[in-house]
């Protein structure tokens, strides 16, 4: 799966087939983001800043997500942050219509340990995030030395989505602009 950041639409540069990535912490309104759906025609990753400390933090509740989710068919993945557990995400599991992946952002040391637990309780198609950068800050707040454990909990990671047939989403680049 090719995920690509909305913004990227505003430069023409999102090819057919890509799924098109909408970071609620930037949508400002239901009216914006009901805008921004209407005006795709790929299909849509909602991401969820559950949990998000950082500017912009979130306002979305989660009946109002779902509620977007089951208006617009365009909306096929709600990737939901700072999964720890398999609660931080079963409201959506259990709320969304089918055809809607939910997909467990891993950013933490704890997600990686409750990796498995995690993974018995996500609905297939089974799908997973990993954040990189999260993890490794995440490593730095617990006062662990990243180096050789942040690539060992990535590893881990990748080898464990590829054991089970988890399609494991990753950062692939970034994109920089003057606009």
């Amino acid at each position: 799966m090719l995920l690509m950041s909305r913004h990227l639409t505003e430069y023409n540069v999102v090819p057919a087939g890509a799924v098109v990535r909408i970071n609620l912490a930037w949508e400002e309104s239901r009216e914006q983001l009901e805008r921004h759906l209407s005006e795709l025609t790929h299909h849509v990753f909602l991401d969820v800043p559950a949990g998000r400390t950082k500017p912009p933090v979130s306002h979305w509740e989660q009946r109002e997500i779902v509620a977007v989710a089951k208006r617009h068919e365009c909306v096929r993945y709600i990737g939901v942050s700072n999964i720890r557990e398999p609660d931080d995400f079963m409201y959506y599991a259990i709320k969304t219509p089918p055809r809607v992946t939910v997909v467990p952002k891993i950013e933490s040391v704890w997600a990686c340990r409750n990796i498995r637990q995690i993974e018995q309780a996500m609905p297939p198609p089974k799908t997973m995030m990993l954040d990189h950068d999260d993890l490794f800050h995440d490593m730095i707040r617990q006062g662990k030395p990243p180096g050789d454990l942040y690539v060992k909990y990535i590893d881990e990671m990748v080898d464990f989505c590829r054991r089970e047939g988890i399609r494991l989403l990753r950062t692939a680049g970034v994109v920089f602009s003057d606009k």
